[in-house]
C-alpha cells in the first residue's frame, strides 16, 4: 500500500485492488474506497465548476464538505497526484 497525504486529501493506494481508500478530506477523518470511475467522476465535477465558486463534496451521501475557491487548487493538485496511480 502506498500512502498519500496532501493538503486536502489523504489516504492509501491499493495496487492489488486498483483502488484508493480515502482516509481524510480536509480535517475530517473518513474511510471510503474509491474506484477509478468514482474518482474520475469527482474530478470531472470539480473541473466543471466555476473557479470563483464554493463547491460541496458529499461524504457518505450525508456529510457535505465545503471547498472554498482558495482550497480548490490544492484539492485539484491532490486529485491529479492520486489519479496518476491508475496509470
Amino acid at each position: 500500500m502506498k500512502e498519500y497525504d496532501g493538503p486536502v486529501l489523504g489516504g492509501n493506494w491499493d495496487e492489488e485492488e486498483k483502488a484508493f481508500t480515502l482516509m481524510r478530506v480536509k480535517q475530517l477523518s473518513v474511510q471510503c474506497v474509491l474506484s477509478e470511475r468514482q474518482f474520475q467522476q469527482l474530478q470531472h465535477y470539480l473541473n466543471n465548476q466555476d473557479d470563483d465558486r464554493t463547491v460541496y463534496i458529499t461524504l457518505y451521501d450525508q456529510i457535505p464538505v465545503m471547498v472554498h475557491p482558495d482550497e480548490r487548487s490544492a484539492l485539484c493538485e491532490d486529485m491529479n497526484q492520486i489519479s496518476s496511480y491508475w496509470l
